[in-house]
């Protein structure tokens, strides 16, 4: 059985070094009973919003999980492909309905990843990544949600 992930967890995590991505990827690995290394590495690209704060790396990590889950590898899947779409949407209707945005830039309180520390526009905050353990809590507590469905062989 997979460990919570926890906002304590998440914060050791990014603290190692990890990114939000690998977070969540990691805890649906664990979930799905899939490879952790394999999560990690999918998902490491995906951190701070692809690095350009855009779509915020939970979110993305958990549209790669529902995948995992609820995918398809042949052509035309119809109603699974139908499924796929339903499951990421209430993910991310909940996500929405919870932070306003999916936005990493505008979660992160307007920090341009794409630019070092001193390069940041005003009013951004100290720390902006306070709150990204809380983002990688909720991302896996709705992910366990949604994978509790059980996933489609």
């Amino acid at each position: 059985m997979a460990e919570r992930m926890t906002e304590a967890l998440a914060n050791q995590m990014m603290d190692q070094g990890y990114h939000c991505s690998q977070c969540v990827l990691m805890h649906a690995a664990e979930v799905l009973g899939r490879d952790k290394d394999d999560a990690l590495r999918i998902s490491s690209g995906l951190g701070g919003g692809l690095f350009h704060g855009e779509v915020c790396g939970t979110v993305s990590a958990a549209a790669v999980a529902i995948s995992m889950a609820y995918g398809f590898h042949e052509p035309n899947p119809g109603e699974r492909d139908d499924l796929l779409k339903a499951k990421i949407h209430e993910f991310e209707d909940r996500f929405l309905e919870r932070y306003g945005t999916m936005c990493c830039r505008e979660l992160l309180g307007g920090y341009d990843c794409t630019r070092g520390d001193d390069g940041q526009p005003e009013g951004v905050p100290e720390n902006p990544w306070e709150h990204c353990g809380e983002y990688c809590a909720f991302a896996c507590t709705v992910l366990d949600e949604i994978l509790a469905c059980g996933a489609i062989p």
